[in-house]
């Protein structure tokens, strides 16, 4: 089974996912509940911090093979770290 991304930070550049996937997978905007976005000292990313009654606006990728995960795990780079979240997509889906 392939698992959605979830993006929320510089992937959801449509021309930055083209540039490392070689494609724009197929997404929708989705929103993560009971988190928020916080600024990382001395970078230009953004990290996401759990709790409170935040939501964070972000792109649901869909289709990603284990290629594209290779790729995208690269991109960012050692500190970065997958974790399994529910999402609602732009249809209240979850």
């Amino acid at each position: 089974m392939r698992r959605p991304l979830f993006a929320y930070g510089t992937l959801i550049d449509p021309t930055l996912m083209r540039q490392l996937l070689g494609r724009l997978p197929e997404g929708q905007q989705a929103w993560l509940d009971g988190y928020r976005r916080w600024p990382v000292k001395g970078q230009c990313y953004p990290a996401l911090i759990h709790g409170g009654s935040r939501k964070v606006a972000g792109w649901l990728y869909q289709g990603l093979d284990w290629r594209d995960w290779a790729k995208l795990d690269r991109y960012e780079g050692p500190e970065y770290r997958r974790r399994l979240v529910r999402v609602v997509d732009g249809e209240g889906v979850e």
